[in-house]
């Protein structure tokens, strides 16, 4: 009698292209628990204007309430985003969506907004800067603002990266928008400064060259440097928070581009097929200037890198590509500039247009189906001749008939077969095994499999198995 055997299911994307025999693939999933799940969707229910795409989001505390409130830059406008009775398992409709607009942010670059108790700063990047106090939008005029790429907030002080790579600056601490004259005399490395970052009271100073870290001296009213040594490791761009810390692009001593999570140093998690990605793809014009997200989505932390012609994701366990829409196997881009957690939903907003989201469960996005895609192989001792009988997917669906799945396999990971489609079980059907074969065909040692997700609901996959 033959034996099921279990594939091990890619917790995310594996393998060079000088391996294409130990690839593997995850496509519009995510890897959590055991379970590759399809990511989330951008639910479209309203939208600022066919000019005002989106620039940023960020919160604010509401003074008299306590509560936070959702604010967000599209166009031009600065506006206050709220929700009529908000109720988290209440799905949302356009009428439910109030939007206040606050005032003008000019240019029209990305933006940044970050927050202390009582202040918001609204940054866009290289150009103007603006203060918010829960009712004005003021700019700042202060001299000593230089045109800025970062800006981050320490213990009600906010601190500016220039665009020139000059030393950082920051504002008073009664004053947001009286800036200090730049003494930033903490830094030792001579390396422009290219970003910055607070995590738990510390302010990062990301150089072209080195990370430094550095700490406020109430004394001196100035920052001061904390490690003994800065470490080589260059800033490029896509900076975000991630878990308690923060990741983003750097690069190396030998000049290779890589993705840096911070924990007690800068640490690369990127693996081989995201550096490979990275180096070969790309080059640092490219990737200067690009952004990341970052949201938790049922448990799992999640960065999201928005590259020209990909959308790279990292979940902890592993990476897959996300894209908007069906194209080929690995490039295509995710069409989200930011994503924001307020009112008990995961807003978006939209790259191209001034569409107003959430992060929901469905097949489809932009009116385009999302179409999930894993890749994955066997493969024996290199002497070994085999013949496989049956290819068995077990999965979880929810209550649609017509969601299908559609198998092919290849001989050398290269190159695969037509594809079989199968149906996903009947309505109401939530655990399901569905087999291709007899047989799918003899292999010399590698057998490399491909499967795609279609349909209105959405598909987990708890297993592969063969025989």
């Amino acid at each position: 009698m033959r034996q099921k055997q279990s594939i091990p299911l890619p917790t995310g994307i594996a393998g060079t292209q000088g391996s294409q025999q130990a690839q593997e693939l995850v496509r519009n999933m995510i890897y959590s628990n055991g379970v590759l799940k399809r990511r989330p969707v951008v639910d479209n229910f309203d939208t600022l204007g066919e000019d005002n795409f989106c620039r940023g989001f960020g919160l604010f505390r509401n003074q008299e309430t306590g509560d936070e409130e959702l604010y967000g830059v599209f166009g031009q406008k600065f506006v206050r985003i709220t929700i009529a009775n908000p109720q988290a398992t209440k799905p949302i409709n356009a009428g439910d969506i109030l939007i206040e607009e606050i005032g003008t942010v000019d240019d029209i670059a990305d933006v940044r907004i970050v927050a202390d108790f009582a202040r918001a700063c609204v940054m866009v990047v290289g150009g103007p800067a603006y203060i918010f106090d829960g009712s004005a939008l003021q700019e700042i005029t202060d001299p000593n603002y230089l045109p800025s790429v970062e800006v981050a907030v320490d213990d009600g002080r906010f601190v500016f990266c220039p665009e020139d790579g000059s030393p950082l600056f920051f504002s008073k601490l009664q004053s947001a928008s009286d800036i200090q004259k730049r003494f930033f005399d903490a830094e030792t490395k001579p390396d422009p400064n290219k970003s910055c970052f607070v995590r738990r009271g510390l302010l990062y100073a990301l150089g072209s060259r080195s990370i430094e870290v550095l700490d406020y001296n109430p004394q001196t009213d100035n920052y001061r440097r904390i490690n003994s040594d800065a470490q080589p490791i260059g800033f490029v761009s896509a900076l975000t928070e991630y878990a308690d810390s923060y990741c983003f692009i750097g690069q190396g001593e030998n000049g290779g581009f890589e993705v840096y999570l911070y924990t007690t140093f800068a640490e690369k998690i990127s693996n081989e097929t995201i550096s490979e990605l990275l180096n070969r793809e790309y080059d640092e014009r490219e990737l200067r200037n690009r952004t990341a997200t970052h949201f938790i989505w049922e448990g799992t932390s999640i960065a999201v890198f928005s590259l020209p012609r990909h959308t790279i994701v990292f979940y902890g366990t592993g990476w897959a590509y996300w894209q908007t829409g069906v194209s080929n196997e690995e490039q295509g881009t995710w069409r989200v500039n930011d994503v924001q957690y307020c009112y008990g939903f995961y807003w978006t907003g939209d790259l191209l247009t001034g569409d107003l989201g959430n992060l929901v469960y469905d097949s489809k996005e932009f009116g385009e189906p999302v179409e999930g895609l894993i890749k994955t192989f066997v493969q024996l001792d290199p002497s070994t001749d085999f013949l496989c009988h049956r290819i068995y997917l077990t999965g979880t669906q929810g209550t649609s008939p017509e969601s299908r799945v559609s198998i092919s396999v290849s001989q050398t990971g290269q190159t695969y077969g037509p594809e079989r489609y199968l149906n996903f079980g009947e309505l109401g059907d939530y655990a399901n095994e569905v087999a291709i074969g007899p047989p799918v065909g003899t292999f010399r040692r590698f057998m490399g499999i491909k499967l795609r997700f279609y349909g209105t609901n959405t598909i987990n996959v708890d297993g592969i198995t063969f025989d």
